[in-house]
């Protein structure tokens, strides 16, 4: 890739050494990180990385990555996890979402582009960030907008599959890092773009994240993301499958789904997030150059009809507000400006 971004440490944002193919360190603070199949790890606070079970999946990933293709590593990635107290029926939607990553990160990625230009320009296609970017769903068509990609996401298993997915589609331009995005790898006024599709709901401290997007987008950069919302009334929740678990007060939806389903709803790291919530997590770092909108449900596979329809109610402030607060789905946008606009 020809300009890459600079990777930082994610604790000071001093300058990065690598001691060898497996390891590494700050110059700055002295913060030591691995480096396993060329994937450094720069997840900050640091845990017990040595203990990760996530590791053991890893290794297995890695040690058949040459011979496999990607939905044969999927295969065994889901072999290796425990399963046991996971209904049959999220796990075979858990793999369709797999199956079908290619078109489905497609059409969001096509849609949070276009919703974004539909409120702000953008500077230019130099570089795009994609905030857990997990198997690399919308990694492919980022690639083939953006000069250089960066996805990062917590999970090293879904980066080795991420890593097999742009290969598998012979992208080259896609650069992965295991990160948080409380504390980015990046120095300032890194990214053109950032973005996250499907993301949002599991960040628990989703403030801290938005003031860190907005310090690693360059003067003018955008940012997109989709969010389930809390309070939608239309369909179940997307990560159990049932419906009315964000009404309850967050104590309760534990305890009402291992009821209904003998799962805890803790095993899916998930905060819904209200429209009332995105609005206060954008408004801290973006001040006005934000807006929470619906989504175009084309990219649902629903008919475009639907995106006409919406699209004339926007023209209604009173009803488009109205429709956004009970939506099903958000769509944040948000473009960095200088202090004084």
């Amino acid at each position: 890739m020809n300009d890459e971004v600079r990777v930082v440490c994610p604790k000071c944002k001093g300058e990065l050494a690598e001691i060898d193919s497996t390891a590494g360190h700050c110059l700055g603070c002295g913060l030591r990180y691995s480096i396993l199949f060329a994937i450094p790890d720069l997840r900050y606070p640091v845990g017990d990385r040595e203990n990760d079970p996530e590791l053991i999946i890893a290794e297995r990933l890695i040690a058949a990555f040459p011979a496999s293709s990607f939905s044969e590593l999927v295969d065994i990635y889901f072999s290796s996890i425990d399963t046991s107290t996971v209904p049959d029926h999220l796990i075979s939607h858990y793999r369709l979402q797999r199956t079908n990553q290619l078109s489905r990160g497609q059409q969001f990625a096509q849609m949070f582009s276009a919703r974004l230009k539909e409120y702000f320009d953008l500077p230019d296609s130099a570089s795009a960030l994609e905030l857990g970017s997990g198997t690399g769903a919308s990694l492919v068509t980022l690639s083939r907008d953006y000069a250089n990609v960066v996805g990062i996401d917590p999970s090293l298993p879904s980066l080795i599959l991420a890593r097999k997915f742009c290969e598998d589609n012979q992208i080259r331009n896609v650069r992965l890092i295991q990160a948080y995005g409380q504390h980015l790898p990046f120095p300032e006024n890194s990214f053109t773009y950032v973005t996250a599709q499907n993301v949002l709901e599991h960040v628990f401290d989703i403030e801290d994240v938005m003031l860190e997007v907005h310090r690693v987008l360059k003067h003018r950069g955008g940012f997109a993301a989709d969010s389930r919302n809390r309070f939608d009334a239309f369909f179940p929740e997307p990560h159990v499958q049932l419906r009315g678990v964000g009404f309850l007060p967050r104590g309760w939806a534990n305890s009402y789904v291992r009821w209904r389903i003998g799962m805890s709803y803790d095993a899916v790291h998930t905060r819904l997030l209200s429209y009332f919530d995105l609005q206060k997590a954008l408004r801290k770092p973006f001040g006005n150059h934000h807006r929470v909108v619906t989504p175009r449900v084309s990219a649902y596979n629903m008919s475009e009809k639907w995106d006409r329809l919406f699209t004339r109610l926007e023209r209604f402030k009173w009803l488009q507000q109205l429709l956004v607060i009970i939506f099903p789905s958000h769509v944040a946008l948000a473009q960095k400006q200088s202090p004084d606009q």
